[in-house]
């Protein structure tokens, strides 16, 4: 079956969805929500530009990163655990 998706913002959200269940019926409409994520790469860099560290390091810890990388394992990985016992910075949580 088609749908249609579209974004409204918080205020007023609730009219339109009122208005379409008049139209169409309640069981014909519904709401969902989607998440996003960051990938383990795009995070470390973006770490990184929060923290000021050079561009450098960071795409050198973020290429010791094979795709698709859940965070929590980063440390089981033998590049990204190397870099992370050689450079101080690395171990920096402030």
């Amino acid at each position: 079956m088609p749908d249609i998706d579209t974004d409204f913002a918080d205020t007023g959200r609730d009219a339109v969805i009122r208005y379409v269940e008049g139209k169409y019926g309640k069981d014909h409409v519904s709401q969902i929500i989607t998440f996003g994520t960051i990938a383990a790469r795009a995070s470390m860099r973006d770490v990184g530009r929060v923290w000021i560290f050079l561009m450098i390091f960071c795409d050198k810890l973020a290429k010791a990163i094979p795709m698709f990388t859940i965070c929590l394992k980063l440390l089981e990985i033998k590049e990204f655990k190397d870099l992370y016992d050689k450079e101080p910075d690395a171990k920096k949580n402030n």
